[in-house]
């Protein structure tokens, strides 16, 4: 039984838009975000300023509008690319929730594309390595190489550098492999 919620959350994986909902309200914005779990999509509440929702809502297009209350109105898209990326930056702990490694390669692809993902991703890397410009250089260069299952070779100098002090981000399985456990946007 549980081997098919894990198959069905792979089969899923080549999906990469997801459902959202945004209720606007003049300062604050709150998002229900429908994000891959093992056990399928289930919804993520966010709060967030109005401008940053602003940003992701710019490249969109609205699915649905309607009003939500006095002062509020909802927004109902379809997220993917920089603007599922952007969201996901946002989201604090997103990766203890869903199902990050679908999420991965939709934040690799707007990586590669964009520069606000990419400051975002840099800014969110140099913090949790302490504020070390190299090794947070080494451990985005490890995360862009791994494999879709987070996977690197066991020859890999940037997977081994970061691995030498923050473990818990990049971990040597044995002498087989290093694998990426917390990429560097979660």
């Amino acid at each position: 039984m549980g081997g098919s919620a894990g198959s069905s959350a792979a089969g899923r994986a080549e999906r990469r838009s997801f459902a959202a909902v945004f209720y606007l309200r003049p300062r604050v914005v709150t998002v229900v975000a429908y994000l891959p779990t093992l056990g399928g999509a289930r919804p993520v509440v966010a709060r967030m300023a109005r401008r940053e929702a602003e940003q992701v809502l710019s490249s969109v297009r609205v699915r649905k509008r309607w009003k939500a209350g006095r002062r509020a109105e909802a927004l109902s898209v379809r997220l993917s690319g920089e603007p599922l990326a952007l969201l996901l930056l946002k989201i604090p702990d997103v990766c203890k929730v869903t199902f990050f490694k679908v999420l991965d390669a939709v934040v690799k692809e707007a990586y590669r594309n964009s520069e606000k993902v990419r400051e975002l991703v840099s800014a969110r890397a140099l913090g949790k390595v302490g504020s070390d410009g190299e090794l947070a250089e080494a451990y985005i260069k490890a995360w862009l190489k791994a494999s879709e299952e987070l996977e690197l070779p066991p020859d890999d100098p940037d997977a081994a550098r970061v691995s030498m002090f923050y473990w818990k981000y990049v971990w040597k399985f044995g002498s087989s492999a290093y694998v990426v456990q917390d990429p560097p946007w979660c």
